[in-house]
């Protein structure tokens, strides 16, 4: 069931529930604001003014760049001026005004007189005779009121900043203000001082780290340089040896060709160049042999001639090729051992220089010569930074612009304001505490809760039984042990046209229209805790259902703790248990209430087991024997969470009505009653609201509009307010589970 978004009167309901936290917040504060207001004492202001310059807020970084830091610099002097440092060195300047600077002793003449110093000088004073820890815890506390006194702001027209100081006496807020100012003054030019001290030591420091770290990077450079030069060295000196031994490799093959020599290409110029001349002439001795041969015979002098000569010069083209071998073969041997000189000098350099660096030398280099070039530029600019703060200093950035004069009186929040303040604080805090109580109440207050949590319809909303405030309830109370024996809570006998029972009327009318008119006939009456009143609504029901004229019969089986025969005057035996023990026939413990239409059966004496008497198969007799007797049967029964009594219940009538008493069991209750009755196959047909408060939820006027006035002439079945149907099922028997 969708629940309604909650109205400014659901707001105001709550207020109204809560009213004595809110009054109660409003009076405590009420009286907090008298006692603020009783021992309220005027408080003087005294404003010293101080000067922050611009000089003193632009900077420079390393690199000599102006930097301005104007609004910061003047938010940490704000800060460092309600410091403990200040405060504590304002207090050794308001023991001992001789400590002040010249100018500042001047302006303190012109303001103070020698008495009023004195008074400053004896309210400030530590004194002597204190040991070293209680001397120093009163340093501490004098510096602590010294700086719970003071408030620093800033004109936001200037660059002035204006130190205020409250107190009791005008003269100490003026001493305050000012000895305040003038030790922020010490205090920046002492931390000042030390900056620069700090500032050179530190450019010193780098001028020699810079300088180092120079000296190291040129040092790596050169060696980095260095491997580069014998790394290309010994390429070169490896392709010539190479060269040389493909140059050796190709002579030695042109010795062991036999037959006509080819053409020398060694790839060494000169070397081929000689040998192809020698060649040349061996290929001219050749062909001048083969000419004279083919002439002559072989002892012909001219053949032999030619063939010396031809041997001749082969022999000399052997020699000259045997020297060029050797001289190639030298130089391969002097390549070698260069190449052996060049390396172990590049293995030095190795082991000088990391070994992940060495993977790629030329970007090594490169990083090395930016290093190089970066360290220098530093140790330049660190030593001018030098030469200027050696040469200028900084000058301070802070002046005394005006001091403060005797104190004067601001005034404070007047009575009135601080009475309305304080209604205002305790209104608020009395409404938060009420939404918060509210929060926390895991209670059920409204009709729109219980349909959204239980997913049941309210079908009735019974306001408190007021006896006191009916003069008919309170004669029948006292006559109830004299003629009447009827109880003084059957309110719609003795009260028939009243509120509540117009109440219990409506709740009549729905159980009608859910089908307790025609189609049902017997109903559970429970709860899910004690005293929460399902006695009361089960026989106000069962009057209402007499007078409709249904034969009705009210079943105590409350057989834990029965009390309807109280409401009718009856003795608790016999009962209903004789009946299921097997002692009498239920019809004989049948009574007649005095009432026309109303029957009861009493509990009886109380058993050791309950629940097995109402789970018995004579109970299921009794209700279907009952069932037909008479048209409506109302069976009442214990809480259904502590005992199992009512789920037996529950699940062998045709219907159950739920009450809850208003804001009394938890909601975790309510739906675990829901629960055990679903899981016992028990059909709930709603939910009776009990004891409902007219000044709480729902206000005076709720119950007037929520139930028709009963004028006697009308039918009672437009006296509903709204109707809720159920799943319509067979009830031509009683609802009895084996």
């Amino acid at each position: 069931m969708k629940r309604a978004e909650p109205t400014i009167r659901d707001y105001l309901n709550v207020l109204f529930r809560r009213k004595w936290l809110v009054v109660f917040s409003i009076v405590t504060a009420i009286i907090v604001s008298h006692l603020i207001i009783l021992k309220q004492k005027p408080t003087y202001y005294s404003s010293a003014s101080i000067e922050f310059k611009t000089g003193g807020a632009i900077q420079q970084n390393v690199l000599g760049r102006p930097v301005i830091r104007l609004e910061s610099s003047i938010q940490t002097a704000m800060q460092i001026i309600q410091s403990k440092r200040v405060a504590k060195e304002a207090l050794s300047i308001l023991v001992d005004l001789s400590q002040l600077t010249q100018i500042g002793k001047d302006k303190y003449i012109k303001i103070y007189t020698p008495q009023q110093i004195e008074k400053i000088i004896a309210y400030f004073l530590i004194d002597k005779n204190l040991n070293d820890e209680e001397r120093a815890k009163a340093i501490i506390q004098k510096s602590e009121i010294i700086r719970n006194s003071i408030y620093v702001s800033r004109d936001p027209k200037t660059n002035y900043i204006i130190i205020t100081a409250s107190f009791k006496d005008p003269l100490i807020s003026s001493a305050i203000a000012n000895s305040v100012a003038e030790a922020y003054i010490r205090v920046e030019s002492e931390d000042r001082i030390n900056l620069q001290q700090r500032t050179r030591e530190f450019i010193t420091s780098e001028i020699e780290y810079a300088a180092n770290e120079w000296r190291l990077s040129a040092e790596q450079l050169s060696l980095f340089e260095d491997y580069v030069k014998y790394s290309n060295e010994i390429a070169k000196i490896a392709e010539e040896r190479n060269r040389l031994i493909n140059v050796l490799n190709n002579l030695q093959k042109n010795m062991e060709v036999e037959g006509e020599i080819p053409l020398f290409r060694t790839g060494e110029s000169s070397i081929d160049q000689i040998l192809n001349e020698y060649r040349s002439q061996y290929v001219s001795a050749l062909k001048e042999f083969n000419r004279v041969n083919d002439i002559y015979t072989e002892i012909h002098p001219q053949v032999e001639k030619a063939k010396s000569n031809l041997e001749r010069v082969k022999s000399d083209l052997y020699d000259e090729l045997q020297v060029q071998i050797q001289l190639i073969d030298d130089r391969v041997n002097r390549t070698l051992k260069k190449e052996t000189e060049v390396n172990k000098l590049l293995d030095d350099i190795k082991n000088k220089l990391d070994k992940e660096s060495l993977q790629d030398p030329y970007i090594a280099t490169a990083y090395q010569e930016f290093k190089v070039e970066k360290n220098s530029t530093l140790w330049k600019l660190l030593n001018t930074k030098l030469y200027d703060s050696q040469l200028f200093g900084d000058d301070s950035g802070v002046v005394i612009v005006d001091l403060a004069n005797l104190g004067t009186v601001r005034g404070g929040l007047s009575k009135n304001v601080t009475y309305f303040v304080g209604l205002l604080i305790g209104l608020i805090i009395g409404i938060a505490f009420s939404f918060l109580v509210e929060s926390l109440d895991t209670s059920i207050g409204t009709v729109e809760e219980v349909e959204d949590l239980l997913g049941i319809p309210v079908l009735g909303v019974i306001p408190r039984i007021n006896i006191q405030d009916s003069p008919a309830l309170v004669g029948k109370q006292e006559k109830e042990t004299e003629k009447e024996p009827f109880s003084p809570l059957l309110v719609t006998y003795f009260e028939p046209k009243s509120i509540v029972s117009e109440s219990y009327r409506t709740l009549r009318t729905n159980l009608q229209f859910i089908g307790f008119k025609d189609r049902y006939k017997t109903l559970t009456v429970t709860s899910s805790g004690p005293q929460e009143g399902k006695t009361t609504t089960l026989v106000n029901l069962g009057i209402l259902m007499a007078n409709m004229g249904y034969k009705t019969l009210i079943v105590s089986t409350n057989l834990r703790r029965p009390a309807i025969h109280k409401f009718f005057g009856f003795q608790r035996d016999p009962g209903i248990v004789n009946y299921l023990v097997g002692g009498a026939e239920w019809r004989e413990l049948v009574l007649s209430t005095g009432i026309n239409n109303l029957y009861f059966i009493s509990s009886g004496p109380l058993p050791p087991n309950p629940a097995e008497l109402l789970s018995s198969a004579k109970m299921d007799d009794f209700i279907k024997e009952a069932w037909a007797e008479y048209d409506k049967v109302l069976f009442d029964s214990p809480p259904i969470i502590p005992v199992t009594d009512a789920c037996i219940l529950t699940s062998k009538t045709d219907g159950v009505l739920l009450v809850y008493f208003y804001k009394r069991a938890a909601r975790e209750a309510v739906l675990r009653s829901k629960e055990l009755i679903s899981n016992v196959g028990g059909n709930i047909w709603g939910v009776c609201l009990n004891y409902m408060q007219p000044e709480g939820e729902m206000g005076p006027s709720y119950y007037y509009s929520y139930h028709y006035a009963y004028y006697g002439d009308k039918d009672e079945e437009e006296l509903a307010f709204q109707y809720y149907e159920v799943p319509k099922e067979d009830t031509t028997a009683p609802k009895i589970q084996s």
